[in-house]
């Protein structure tokens, strides 16, 4: 289904779709999406967004390879903005891996609406 999704097919080569990046770290840094912004008291029904996204492809991805999956938050920051007037940007890295070598990284960003009380 991603595969499709990405537009990547099979090649005899062994190497994997750069979209893996992206999709490979979120699947294997073990918390997901829901258990990362919930660890700041919410959740999608509190219309979280994805903000910024940036891969860096260090080296291309096989398959039958074993990586692992490192991830950190970098930052929190409370902001006030125009369309979402109260917010916290929260920034969160994440390394894949293969034999100690980082292969690929990824940094994103969560806008967090917070209401005012």
């Amino acid at each position: 289904m991603a595969r499709d999704a990405i537009g990547s097919r099979q090649d005899g080569d062994g190497l994997i779709h750069p979209g893996w990046t992206l999709i490979g770290a979120l699947r294997g840094a073990g918390p997901g999406p829901d258990d990362i912004i919930g660890l700041c008291g919410v959740s999608w029904d509190d219309r979280v967004m994805f903000g910024e996204t940036t891969v860096e492809q260090i080296e291309p991805l096989r398959a039958r390879q074993h990586y692992v999956v490192n991830g950190r938050f970098l930052d929190v920051r409370h902001r006030v903005g125009r369309t979402v007037e109260t917010f916290d940007l929260m920034t969160c890295a994440m390394t894949v891996e293969y034999e100690a070598r980082v292969a690929a990284r990824r940094v994103n960003s969560f806008v967090i609406p917070r209401r005012k009380k």
